[in-house]
């Protein structure tokens, strides 16, 4: 399981991406990029935190925009 939200801790709620719910919490389960962050408003530049909970991830890419 992992978790995913903006930098600050609070949850994404609307602004959630396909794989996470509006709480920023989801399951990896393919070898793919995994959408995160579905924000309407893509001017503003905005950190983003993932806590996995569990080992063995191996992440290789990360794309915005």
């Amino acid at each position: 399981m992992t978790r995913g939200t903006p930098a600050g801790g609070a949850p994404p709620k609307a602004d959630h991406g396909f794989d996470v719910d509006a709480q920023g919490l989801g399951m990896l389960k393919d070898a793919r990029l995994i959408s995160s962050s579905a924000k309407p408003d893509r001017s503003r530049t905005e950190a983003f935190e993932f806590e996995f909970y569990e080992e063995g991830l191996r992440a290789y890419a990360f794309t915005f925009g």
